[in-house]
């Protein structure tokens, strides 16, 4: 994943400053399927460009999800998954002039399935497990619009409060069945365009 050095006027928590520039965010999905470690979805990044700013409510520089433990089992069959997660990205401090934004996600594909994200778990010596057959769903929340590589979901900016809300879901699927325990692990990268 490329480091991009701070410009000396962002904050020191995910920001927007006003220069128009692409926004670039990394979403980590972490978690294990049997019985195994819990589990956490890490936002963290810096945006810069445009417009508005990337909340972060835990007050780091990252975002943490608990996607749960699974059993192994539960991911026997074949697109066998486990109960989603909800979390969001939050945006403030829009421009006025703003009414919309759309996050764009991309990230490496799931080998049995391009709808999912791969799992990119590496063994270590502190995790000697990686799980196998096991993928990354993300989704909008409220609806089964998937956010696969490429694809993008839209949120209104709110004229009064001038912030905007992207509420997203994520979980374990199993594509071809089989799951093994393990560590699962995936990188996805995400764009805001504002309107």
């Amino acid at each position: 994943m490329p480091f991009f050095k701070e410009p000396p006027m962002l904050r020191p928590v995910l920001c927007i400053n006003r220069h128009p520039l692409a926004a670039l965010l990394a979403l980590m999905l972490v978690s294990a399927p049997g019985f195994a470690n819990d589990t956490n979805v890490i936002i963290k990044g810096i945006v810069a460009g445009g417009a508005c700013e990337v909340i972060n409510n835990d007050g780091s520089n990252g975002k943490s999800v608990d996607l749960g433990t699974v059993p192994a089992a539960v991911l026997g069959t074949s697109n066998a998954a486990w109960t989603w997660t909800n979390f969001s990205i939050g945006l403030d401090r829009c421009p006025t002039r703003m009414t919309r934004a759309t996050i764009t996600f991309t990230g490496e594909v799931d080998p049995e399935n391009a709808l999912y994200y791969k799992n990119s778990a590496v063994k270590t010596d502190s995790s000697p497990d990686v799980a196998e057959n096991v993928a990354i769903e993300l989704a909008a929340q409220g609806s089964n619009t998937q956010l696969s590589n490429g694809n993008s979901l839209t949120t209104e900016v709110n004229s009064q409060t001038h912030g905007g809300e992207f509420l997203l879901k994520a979980r374990m699927i199993s594509p071809a069945g089989r799951a093994t325990v393990g560590k699962v692990s995936g990188h996805v990268e995400f764009l805001i365009d504002y309107k």
